[in-house]
Order: C-alpha cells, then sequence, then structure tokens
C-alpha cells in the first residue's frame, strides 16, 4: 500500500516538472548520489580511492566522467560490495517490505538481480507511467500488456480502473493473440515489437479486417526498426511509440507522441553515450550507452556500461524531458560493430524477407550466418546478396517457426551465438 501511495504522489508530482526544475534535481541528485556510494557502498570508497577521486570533485555531470566506468562483471564479481550498508540487513534477511529487486534476462550470460529501496522503486514506477501518457496513453483506459509475468493489477486499477492492464499471455500464438485483440477491441497496446510485427504482417497479408482502431501503441523490450514501425502503423492504423529500459534502471528512454527521438528522465538517470576511448560522441554519432542512477540507494549503479549502442542527439519539445537518443541501435553483443549494428542487420533482415511471414538471423564470431524464414505458401527464395556484404557464409532455413526465448517471449531476430 505504501509503495502504492509514493507511486501515485510522485505521478502526479512528476506531471508539473518543468525543464528548469529537472536540470536542478539531475545536479542535486548526482552530488547526493556520490556522496552516498562513497560513504555507505564498500566498492566505491575502494575504488574511487585507488582512481584519488573524492565527492567532493563531483559537483556537475562534466565531472561524472573523472568516475570508472563498471560493468555487469564488475558487479558480479564484487556483488555484496555494491550493496549499501544501510540495506546489507535487508538484503540477507530478503526483507521486501524496504526492498524491491528486479534480474536481468541473463541473455549476456548470469542474470544479475539489482536492489532498489521503496521509494526509488515508487518514483521509477512513476517516470514509467508518466512516459505511457506522454506517449499518448489515457491512465484511466485499460492496456492491453503482452508479458511474461501474469501478475495481478494494483488495488487503484481495480477499484478506480487506473492503470489496468490485460495481459496477454507470452505461450499464445500470434493468431490466437489477433483473436483476443479483435474480442476485447483494445484502445492501447504495450507489447513487444516483434510479436506485434508477425501479427501486423499477418493483418496485411491476408486482408484481416480489424473491428478496432487503437489510438496509441506503445513498444518496448526489444529493438523496434523503422520497417517494423511502418508495418504495424499499417496494419492497426495506429501510431507506435518506442521506449528503452532495462531491469536495472526500468525507463531509461522514451517516445513521446511526437515521435522526435528519446526522452531521458534526467530526474532518475543520467545517460552518457561513449565512444571507444570513453569519450563522449558527437550529435548523430554511434556509441555505447553508461547509466548512472540518481535514486537508487539500496544498490547504486554509477557509470554502468549498458552494453547497447545508440545514436546521440540533443533536442527539445514541449515535454519538459530532454531528448538525448536519435535511435536505439541495439546490443552490443547481437551487432557486429558499432557501424554495423543490431538495428541496421534487423533493418537489412525484415526488407530481404519482406515476402515471408516471418524471419530470423544467427550468426557466429567467424561471420557465418544462419537465416531461418517462416514462409506464406506463396513465398519463393529469400534474396540473400545484400547479407552477403557482412557474413562469408549464410544458410537459409525454412522453418514453421521462429525461435522464441520461453521464458520471457522475446523473440531475437539478429541474435550472435559463439556457435550454432
Amino acid at each position: 500500500m505504501l509503495e502504492s501511495l509514493y507511486k501515485l504522489y510522485w505521478y502526479i508530482s512528476l506531471k508539473k516538472i518543468d525543464e528548469k526544475k529537472i536540470q536542478d534535481l539531475k545536479k542535486e541528485r548526482l552530488k547526493e548520489i556520490v556522496n552516498y556510494a562513497y560513504e555507505n557502498v564498500p566498492f566505491y570508497r575502494k575504488l574511487w580511492k585507488k582512481v584519488g577521486i573524492s565527492p567532493n570533485d563531483i559537483k556537475d555531470e562534466e565531472d561524472l566522467k573523472k568516475l570508472p566506468i563498471i560493468d555487469k562483471k564488475t558487479i558480479k564479481r564484487n556483488y555484496h560490495s555494491f550493496i549499501s550498508r544501510e540495506y546489507k540487513d535487508f538484503v540477507n534477511q530478503l526483507n521486501f517490505q524496504f526492498l524491491f529487486f528486479r534480474q536481468t534476462s541473463g541473455s549476456t550470460g548470469k542474470p544479475l538481480r539489482v536492489y532498489f529501496d521503496i521509494p526509488t522503486k515508487a518514483y521509477l514506477d512513476a517516470v514509467y507511467a508518466n512516459a505511457l501518457v506522454y506517449a499518448g496513453y489515457n491512465p484511466f483506459k485499460p492496456l492491453l500488456y503482452y508479458w511474461w509475468s501474469m501478475r495481478e493489477n494494483k488495488w487503484y486499477s481495480k477499484i478506480f480502473g487506473y492503470f489496468k492492464k490485460i495481459f496477454v499471455p507470452i505461450h499464445w500464438n500470434e493468431l490466437k493473440q489477433l483473436e483476443f485483440m479483435q474480442k476485447i477491441k483494445p484502445e492501447y497496446i504495450y507489447y513487444y515489437p516483434s510479436q506485434l510485427f508477425f501479427i501486423a504482417k499477418y493483418i496485411l497479408h491476408n486482408n484481416v479486417k480489424l473491428n478496432f482502431k487503437p489510438k496509441a501503441i506503445i513498444t518496448h523490450a526489444e529493438i523496434l526498426t523503422e520497417t517494423m514501425r511502418k508495418t504495424i502503423e499499417e496494419a492497426f492504423d495506429a501510431p507506435v511509440h518506442d521506449e528503452y529500459g532495462s531491469n536495472e534502471f526500468n525507463r531509461i528512454a522514451f517516445e513521446c507522441k511526437y515521435k522526435l527521438g528519446y526522452h531521458v528522465p534526467e530526474d532518475a538517470l543520467i545517460v552518457e553515450i561513449l565512444n571507444e576511448d570513453g569519450r563522449e560522441v558527437k550529435e548523430n554519432e554511434t556509441g555505447e550507452v553508461v547509466i548512472t542512477s540518481l535514486l537508487n540507494k539500496a544498490m547504486p549503479l554509477i557509470r554502468y556500461r549498458q552494453e547497447d549502442y545508440a545514436i546521440k542527439t540533443n533536442g527539445k519539445c514541449e515535454i519538459a524531458y530532454p531528448i538525448r537518443i536519435k535511435s536505439i541501435e541495439g546490443r552490443k553483443q547481437h551487432s557486429i560493430n558499432k557501424n554495423i549494428t543490431q538495428k541496421k542487420l534487423m533493418e537489412l533482415l525484415v526488407r530481404i524477407c519482406k515476402d515471408f511471414w516471418k524471419c530470423q538471423l544467427f550468426f557466429d564470431s567467424q561471420l557465418k550466418a544462419k537465416l531461418v524464414v517462416v514462409p506464406w505458401r506463396e513465398s519463393g527464395y529469400p534474396d540473400i546478396k545484400p547479407l552477403k556484404r557482412y557474413f562469408k557464409e549464410i544458410n537459409v532455413v525454412f522453418s514453421e517457426d521462429v525461435m522464441k526465448n520461453e521464458k520471457t517471449g522475446k523473440c531475437i531476430l539478429v541474435e550472435k551465438y559463439s556457435k550454432f
């Protein structure tokens, strides 16, 4: 109950926030979290002392670059040293009256559990809720929600219909999902882009007449390419807005209804986009995403390498949060390099396979690839010439379906394997 009240309070408060207030909060909270981490988190105190940096050296975002970058491997090797002394006993006792945790999917190795204090969790949930509203969602209307965990709605959703979710099970195939959509006629859809793309292609190929017209579609959890976006928008006759998040930080960036780029909630976190030398890339350049949480005291993540690529931009619209990201380019692990990213390969893939229902590309470090296609009855053979520019060897496999993660429901359209 307390967590829900926190969330509702911050949701209402954040709707009134302006650009100046956000920048003031960012500066104030950066100094606060750096001081807190130095005093309460053993790993940071030891590391920063070793490199000769004290909290007094960090006064603003520019100073943040003086601090070393950490990554998932660093945390796993020193896990208990990342837990705040203030919350250590709660972690040991698994006392969830004062703690909440999220766990990464483990796509880049063993899953990582990140703990959050309850006020931070509520604040981040409020940021997430506002991101939906900025994309055009009406919080008093149900949200069709494709998700791996079939959770119960919160008390305020049950009583007031506020942020009510209608869950779609991940084990349903696309035709059953479409049948369910036709039954409930959703005004707002929150979905993985791959699943919605496959449904959209089925609708267009079979001239399915929808008996509903969504007001807004929000995609998340996977990469959305421009061809995928246009296909979904054509099939559903509705605008598509994308979000970028992770279990380590909740919502990192999001598109608003104007779709000018990805807004970053800088009252909650700082996003850097860096080149190989650790310097900020220029506008419209691709780099690695590095994130600093400004709120979480249970397990602060300061200059954490997210292992994603993104294209930097700087922009504004009527929403107070600044636009810092032009494009989310995908996982570094599933890219060839920062110029040939997972997203660029996905865009090429879906164009090549425009005459097929589904497709998926796997490749290894030797640049040998396997292209899996799910054909329509009249499909021929895919033109793989454009892929030969990037891969030494391509094996085409016709299949009844593509591979989907049984736990999360995600379908990674371009994925790098050590071997396959």
